[in-house]
């Protein structure tokens, strides 16, 4: 993979940075690669923005290299070989570590003296308890305050346009007013930095942490760290996800660190924190399928919101919302559908149920077990477990799926 020298560019007030990729072992065509600051914000034109973009879709494409007009951090370079190493041993794959090979060598780059952080605001649960805890009772001239919040349109790999431009607005809406409650800045940056591996599973497991590392890096000479909230916490053993611990903090730079933030703290925890506020009860925004005619921000049926529902509900938070319907329906739960083999719902779930029943919700409790059970029946059958599991094995192996095509005939499930 070869990436070329950044080009700068302004227009109608937006400030952009580019550079072309180009493709040595793979058979793929060259991506102008962008990333753009709306309103007059000049980002960093640092090549190491585009080397951490690209390394996870090269690795997985089996680049041989990657080649880079500049100067490239010796600090990056060994943590992208490490991010490799951990990816490889949570996936089991094996392969070659492209070499980087910058035009200009290694170089930390110059010192600065800047000071300051900045954090990623989505207007979910996670960023604004970051917002609110990070840095907390810190005078702003203080090295390590907040200083900036970022926020990242279009960051999604949702397959439609027209819907990933309705959760980009609305989330956007709801980042914009937390930041401006906390008299912080917003800079809202767009580009096509997923152009490169557009794929859902591959950006959700794999590359959503170094992609956001990546435009963390765009602040390169302005602020000396750029904060991310965690999604996960200590107590849920931390599996291997696209942002994690492990990884975030390897796409930092000796200009800019990449801080992995919050693994302290549950989903629970942080309902309890902020779910009382009033940036939380007048702008809190988690949903995956708002759809222009809802009368609120979040839809109140997508298992995103369902969920931040029940969270805000157990915490007591629920009932004075101006953003979710103030209660949950139980059927709503038992209707959920199913999730991809990368994910699962007894991960956010499972404590739900304990916590519904303790706040006298036992219609919620019940229902979060079902569709626990649901899932847990579905995917010992797809994993041919159980006796159930060993007979989907021998129709497979030696009746060629005929009870299966039976089963389905006659109106049942695939996963009895």
């Amino acid at each position: 993979m070869k990436i070329g020298a950044v080009r700068r560019e302004s227009r109608n007030g937006d400030e952009s940075v580019s550079a072309k990729i180009e493709w040595e072992d793979a058979d793929r065509v060259p991506v102008d690669l962008r990333c753009s600051f709306r309103g007059g914000d000049r980002p960093s034109g640092d090549p190491n923005v585009f080397l951490i973009a690209t390394f996870f879709p090269a690795l997985e494409a089996g680049e041989r290299r990657i080649a880079v007009e500049g100067a490239i951090c010796p600090l990056l370079r060994d943590g992208l070989r490490a991010a490799a190493a951990v990816i490889g041993a949570w996936h089991g794959a094996n392969r070659a570590v492209p070499v980087i090979a910058p035009s200009e060598g290694f170089h930390p780059g110059d010192p600065t003296s800047v000071a300051g952080e900045g954090i990623y605001l989505s207007g979910g649960l996670d960023s604004l308890d970051l917002l609110l805890s990070r840095g907390a009772g810190l005078p702003r001239e203080h090295p390590a305050a907040v200083r900036r919040a970022i926020f990242a349109a279009n960051f999604t790999c949702h397959p439609e346009a027209a819907k990933v431009a309705e959760l980009s607005a609305r989330a956007h809406r709801a980042a914009a007013a937390m930041a401006s409650a906390c008299d912080l800045p917003l800079t809202v940056i767009e580009g096509n930095l997923l152009e490169l591996h557009a794929d859902f599973a591959f950006f959700s497991r794999i590359s959503h942490g170094s992609v956001l590392g990546a435009m963390a890096q765009l602040f390169s000479g302005r602020l000396i760290a750029v904060a991310l909230a965690a999604s996960d916490d200590a107590r849920s053993g931390l599996g291997p996800w696209g942002s994690h611990p492990l990884l975030d903090p390897l796409f930092g730079t000796s200009a800019l660190r990449f801080v992995h933030d919050g693994i302290g703290a549950s989903r629970a925890g942080k309902a309890r924190r902020t779910g009382p506020t009033e940036l939380a009860r007048r702008h809190l925004f988690v949903c995956d399928n708002p759809n222009p005619g809802d009368p609120l921000p979040n839809c109140g049926r997508c298992e995103k919101c369902l969920r931040t529902m029940t969270e805000l509900l157990v915490a007591g938070a629920l009932a004075e919302s101006e953003t979710f319907p103030r209660d949950v329906e139980p059927e709503r739960i038992r209707e959920l559908p199913g999730v991809p083999p990368f994910r699962s719902l007894r991960y956010y779930w499972a404590p739900l149920a304990a916590a519904a029943q303790v706040a006298g919700r036992r219609d919620l409790a019940d229902a979060i077990r079902t569709r626990l059970d649901e899932e847990r029946r579905a995917r010992s059958w797809h994993a041919e477990r159980g006796w159930k599991g060993r007979l989907r094995r021998l129709d497979r192996r030696r009746l060629g799926g005929r009870l299966l095509a039976l089963r389905r005939g006659l109106g049942g499930d695939q996963a009895p």
